[in-house]
Parts: structure tokens; C-alpha cells; sequence
């Protein structure tokens, strides 16, 4: 979570020593080359390691390097911790979940972190993006891309990505997106309609085939539910920007799925719901009925052909589950 490129990071090891590391970890704000912002790194940590243990009861113990706990502990307590307060052999910090949030205890140090740790917030968003792209293709690639879509649920579940979206604005960025995954020992994962997909450690990438649009804001205008229209740009000199549809913000804060409409993709409409539905249940999301309601207005309000071909679409992008052909059936 904190070291994003080891090669980068060791650089800050040389010039400011262990000690210099670690107090900017627990004092600073800004991120160290080939490292992430400590204080969203900290909560990232506590976020994942929760979601881990959610669903087995009991006390769970994660074992790191004791500079990480000194690091996390300061960053979740607010607290400018000294070298007195370096963990001694085995020393742990402790984060259990509550209803106000998050309690967070550390020797005799104890306080609750109002409210979710992680969300869609603009400097949430762009870390998590520089933490994946770290982990698959490395930052140091020379391609201008978009990391945008569903992925960025994960700052709301803790859990790691199903897989990466990255759109390529050119035929030669995208070339150079598939040398840097390839040269990282990317495993092509088998034919996918839209997209070249790779496994790489474990995370699946994919790279859709279409070069267009050319511009982030273009690119968030594709997709109809409102939480995938979430996007990072890199661009070659090491510049990010991040863009967050304010329905986005509005679906987190609800916890419902909402679409943005009309929907751009009405002839995928089947599909879209599908997602919508898992979206629910991967969240702990609902999803509105009008919004349901929005869907099979679409649908309905088609001839038989048109119909006929967004069924046929569903049975060619969709997963085929949350009985949305049963209710085709009932309906068409």
C-alpha cells in the first residue's frame, strides 16, 4: 500500500535514511517517488484488512513491518508520533469496526475514524488508480490512457478490483499499453468481444480495441450507471487528472445504484441492469425501483426487432444471472 515501485522508493531510503522515511510517513502529506500519499495509504491498509475479516468472527491478525504500524496507527489516530513510539518486538496496533466508524487503538492512544475510510473522494480516486497501474503496467509507462469504470468500487468495498478498464485515445498509445503489459509478463486470459485481456499476478486487464473518444470527460459519457462514470488520466510526463460524475457521489452517498439518463447504451439496456443488480449486492447497495422502471421502459418501449436484438446483445455480454431473462419472458 505505501511502496508503489520498489526501485523508485528504495532512492528515498538512500537519501533520507529508515528514520526520514518513516517520519514523513507519519508527518508528511505529499507522496515520496515511487510511493503513495501516506495518509490514503494508511486508510487503503485498515479498509482492506476489514474487508478480509468481515466475514469470519473472531480477532484477526495481519503481520507487517513494525514502521508500518507505526505509520498506520499515526495516520488513523491523528497523531505526529516521535521515535519513542516506535512499536517495540510484536507491538500491535488494533482497528475493529463500529457504528460510528472506525476504532483504532495503539498503547494507550484510542479513537474512532468517523465514517467510511475510503470513498470516491477526488485524492481516494487518484490513488487507488496510481496503486493498480503501479501493480500491472508500471508508472513509468510512456502511453497517455484512461483508468475508468467499475473498478473504482473497490475504495467502497476494501476488495480488490474484478478487473482494470484502461482505454487507450490512440492506436499508438494502445500499442504502447500492450508492449508494457506484455514486457511485465502479462498472460493473455482468451478472446474477449470488446477488449484484449490480460492476467497479470493475479489482477485481469483489459484493453478495449476502440481508440475513441479521445478525452476523459468523453470517455465518462459512455457509461450509464453512475458508478463506473469514475476515470484517471495518465499522461506521459507523469501528470494524472481524476474525474468523478457528481452521480457518482450521489449513488456512494445513498448507497443505491442510479443511472444517468437517458441511457447512452440503451440497446446493452438488459445488460446494464444485470450490473446494476450485482453492483447491489457486491456494495450492500439497493437499486431505486424507478431506476429498474427506467430500464424496462426502454426495453418496452421498442418494436419487436429492436427487442429481439437487445435480447440477443444480453446473451452475448451479459453473465446470464439475477433472472433478468425470466423477466424478459414475463414481459415480452
Amino acid at each position: 500500500m505505501f511502496v508503489l515501485d520498489g526501485r523508485r522508493a528504495w532512492a528515498n531510503w538512500e537519501q533520507l535514511g529508515h528514520k526520514g522515511v518513516i517520519r514523513h510517513l507519519i508527518n508528511e502529506t505529499g507522496a515520496l517517488p515511487g510511493m503513495a500519499r501516506p495518509d490514503e495509504a494508511a486508510r487503503f491498509l485498515v479498509q482492506s484488512m476489514l474487508a478480509e475479516a468481515a466475514s469470519r468472527p473472531g480477532i484477526h491478525v495481519f503481520v507487517t513491518h513494525d514502521s508500518l504500524v507505526i505509520a498506520t496507527a499515526a495516520r488513523l489516530l491523528g497523531k505526529q508520533f516521535g521515535l519513542d513510539d516506535w512499536p517495540w518486538y510484536l507491538e500491535g496496533a488494533f482497528f475493529w469496526p463500529t457504528e460510528n466508524g472506525v476504532n483504532v487503538a495503539y498503547r494507550d492512544y484510542e479513537a474512532t475514524h468517523p465514517g467510511p475510510l475510503c470513498g470516491l473522494a477526488e485524492t481516494d480516486v487518484l490513488e487507488f488508480a496510481r496503486r493498480e497501474i503501479a501493480a500491472t503496467i508500471g508508472l513509468d509507462n510512456g502511453a497517455r490512457f484512461f483508468l475508468a469504470g467499475g473498478a473504482f468500487k473497490s475504495l467502497i468495498t476494501g476488495r480488490p478490483p474484478r478487473d482494470l478498464d484502461l482505454w487507450a485515445p490512440s492506436e499508438h498509445d494502445r500499442t504502447l499499453l500492450l508492449e508494457a503489459l506484455r514486457t511485465r509478463g502479462a498472460r493473455p486470459t482468451g478472446e474477449r468481444p470488446c477488449a484484449d485481456a490480460f492476467d497479470v499476478a493475479g489482477s485481469i486487464v483489459e484493453v478495449p480495441h476502440r481508440t475513441e473518444p479521445s478525452t476523459l470527460a468523453d470517455r465518462l459519457t459512455c457509461f450509464d450507471i453512475a458508478l463506473s462514470a469514475v476515470g484517471v488520466e495518465h499522461r506521459p510526463n507523469g501528470e494524472w487528472s481524476v474525474m468523478v460524475h457528481p452521480l457518482a457521489l450521489e449513488s456512494e452517498r445513498r448507497r443505491e445504484v442510479l443511472l444517468i439518463k437517458p441511457m447512452v447504451n440503451w440497446k446493452y439496456a438488459l445488460a446494464t441492469l444485470e450490473r446494476m443488480r450485482r453492483y447491489a449486492v457486491e456494495l450492500s447497495f439497493s437499486v431505486p425501483a424507478d431506476e429498474e422502471a427506467e430500464v424496462w421502459r426502454v426495453f418496452e418501449a421498442q418494436d419487436a426487432v429492436l427487442r429481439a436484438g437487445m435480447i440477443e446483445r444480453y446473451r452475448r455480454t451479459g453473465a446470464g444471472g439475477f433472472g433478468i431473462m425470466k423477466e424478459v419472458a414475463c414481459r415480452n
